[in-house]
């Protein structure tokens, strides 16, 4: 749901029918790959090359060692095409992220500028990344806080996309959402390590635990979800029943960020710009297909801004 690269490809797509077989096609090949690997875990227990005091995240690569207690070396064939998978994983992502930057900003900010622009800015923004490269941190680690990020938000955009929903989760609701999943991430890692009498160390400790060093414990992830959802669905309810019984309502995440200095619009159409949030303009959901329309009385017709809210 999160990855630039599957939406490259879905965006790509000739047709529905080749979208729906790209699609089963990959879901095969990620189950069989995500098999083997949990199934190499498994045999590096079996032959003795994996203990429970081995890092969880490294069973598969266990294998490649000599023999049990051993350090692992790559001296087969074997061992470099899995060292190899490992490095096109990483690059992958890397991939994946430099497109999601390079979209997001000559999408929102450096629109109907030269490409350079928005080259020179990555570069830029990489300069820290490149830092925090240098410092040691553990990948597998770095790994583990953007799957809990995911984890925040999975639910909250799941419910925005169906449609029967989309008369009560607001796009208010889905980032405060977000923000109660991270909230609820930190806190089980505090209230886990909590010590009595050591507050500033309880939080400091818990809410490194829970982001950084659980070694993909279970009890993060589901805080995440639970808290997530918990809080969302409270969000929206509140505002559902202000909408309607008090007529009360907030100007929403679009009208905010619209008000930004440089923000040229939060969606897919490029005509929808600062000037048309202050317009006699509405935002609304079409009844046959679920997508999102924006009404523009100056306009001839109806422009497609995305689908959800």
């Amino acid at each position: 749901m999160f990855s630039e690269a599957v939406w490259q490809r879905v965006w790509a797509s000739r047709d529905r029918r080749a979208l729906n077989g790209g699609a089963a096609l990959g879901c095969v090949a990620i189950i069989v790959v995500v098999f083997l690997s949990g199934f190499g875990g498994w045999l590096a227990f079996v032959g003795g090359f994996a203990t429970f005091d081995s890092n969880p995240n490294t069973y598969l690569m266990q294998i490649l060692s000599p023999a049990p207690g051993q350090v692992s070396q790559v001296n087969s064939w074997v061992g470099v095409l899995v060292v190899l998978l490992a490095i096109i994983m990483n690059e992958g992502a890397v991939d994946s992220l430099q497109n999601g930057l390079a979209c997001a900003i000559s999408g929102h900010y450096l629109k109907n500028l030269p490409l350079r622009w928005t080259r020179v800015a990555v570069v830029l923004l990489n300069v820290p990344l490149v830092v925090i490269g240098t410092q040691g941190f553990a990948v597998l680690s770095l790994f583990l806080v953007g799957n809990l990020l995911t984890c925040c938000a999975i639910i909250p955009l799941i419910a925005g996309l169906i449609p029967a929903l989309r008369g009560f989760i607001t796009e208010t609701g889905f980032v405060i959402g977000v923000v109660g999943g991270i909230l609820g991430v930190t806190g089980s890692g505090i209230g886990l390590l909590w010590v009595p009498g050591d507050t500033a160390g309880s939080f400091s400790a818990g809410a490194n635990w829970a982001w950084y060093g659980n070694n993909y414990d279970w009890r993060p992830f589901l805080a995440a979800l639970l808290c997530s959802t918990g809080t969302m669905v409270a969000w929206c309810a509140a505002a559902w029943v202000l909408a309607r019984k008090a007529r009360v309502s907030g100007p929403g995440i679009s009208k905010v960020l619209m008000r930004i200095p440089g923000m040229k619009w939060v969606a897919a159409d490029p005509h929808w710009s600062a000037n048309d949030v202050e317009s006699s303009g509405s935002l609304g959901v079409s009844s046959e297909d679920g997508k999102v329309i924006w009404h523009d009385p100056n306009a001839k017709g109806p422009s497609l801004v995305g689908h959800g809210r």
